[in-house]
């Protein structure tokens, strides 16, 4: 699917967990205004959540990694799932609903007195959120190699 997909995600390395709970620690902790792109969450316990953040913020698609970290049989072995952030969830979801909306409520205005602006309004909306939903389904991967990269990066001894 195109805004509910999961995938998952298991990285293992080479480093002692509480080395790299160390290091993801500091890695998440870094200054919150930052020109490059960066791993942004938390680490709670055993429990991790990181996504890119980069100097557009919050705007856009974000996929985050949702899940553990934990001692491996050769040292680490983080394991969860990759999905986009309930924001983005939310926001592909809302602005197809509500332009899914318009385009019903300018159909039925045309019908009934031959009015099509909002008809035309509703349809460039939707297509222009169907498009950027589909843009971000082609393009998540890179969001996902920024997580995988930046996870196996601080499991490596």
């Amino acid at each position: 699917m195109f805004i509910f997909w999961r995938q998952p995600l298991q990285i293992t390395g080479t480093a002692a967990p509480e080395r790299v709970s160390a290091r993801l620690k500091t890695l998440l902790s870094a200054g919150r205004f930052s020109v490059r792109d960066r791993l942004v969450g938390s680490l709670k316990g055993s429990r991790l959540r990181v996504w890119k953040e980069n100097l557009a913020g919050y705007a856009g698609d974000i996929v985050e990694f949702d899940g553990t970290l934990r001692a491996g049989d050769t040292g680490t072995l983080i394991e969860g799932t990759l999905q986009y952030r309930m924001q983005t969830k939310i926001q592909f979801t809302g602005l197809l609903v509500m332009s899914l909306g318009l385009l019903v409520s300018g159909l039925l205005r045309q019908l009934h007195s031959g009015d099509n602006q909002l008809l035309v309004l509703g349809g460039s909306i939707t297509l222009l959120t169907l498009g950027w939903i589909y843009a971000g389904s082609r393009t998540r991967h890179l969001l996902i190699r920024f997580i995988e990269e930046g996870l196996a990066e601080v499991t490596a001894d």
